[in-house]
């Protein structure tokens, strides 16, 4: 009888062995993957960060030349405008209209050339958005 418990015991004893090194094994190889994956998840975060960065640093660049396209632009309207300050107010036209020679601009009254100017600005100004933002999505697409 005591042989038979003996025998008992010793079969649990090879069972629980087994099962304990299955059991250690699972978890081993489950670290193992967990730390792959952890792995691969770090490098694929580090590289889209990089992506991340070497887009931004386009756009930036866009935006800086957009910005010193826009202070041109607005310096070229400053000094246009300070020079049509001087120009005589708006006058009644000749009867005939013959006087006029081509389309220098020299006849226009002060307030008519300050607005053309601004006008022609701002359409500088759109030109300049637009090419900023054809210059982002050529970068977005080039990647």
């Amino acid at each position: 009888m005591i042989r038979q418990y003996i025998a008992i015991a010793a079969i649990l004893a090879l069972i629980g062995a087994f099962a304990g090194g299955e059991w250690h094994g699972r978890q081993s190889e489950r670290a193992k993957w967990e730390a792959r994956i952890n792995k691969e998840r770090a490098e694929a975060s580090e590289s889209a960060r990089k992506q991340e960065r070497a887009q931004q640093e386009q756009v930036n660049e866009s935006l800086r030349k957009e910005n010193e396209r826009m202070a041109a632009i607005n310096a070229g309207l400053a000094a246009d405008l300070d020079e049509l300050r001087n120009r005589p107010p708006r006058r009644v036209p000749d009867a005939t209209g013959t006087s006029c020679e081509g389309a220098t601009g020299a006849e226009l009254s002060g307030s008519d050339a300050q607005f053309l100017a601004g006008l022609a600005a701002r359409a500088d100004r759109l030109r300049a958005a637009l090419a900023a933002c054809y210059e982002y999505a050529d970068t977005v697409i080039a990647q």
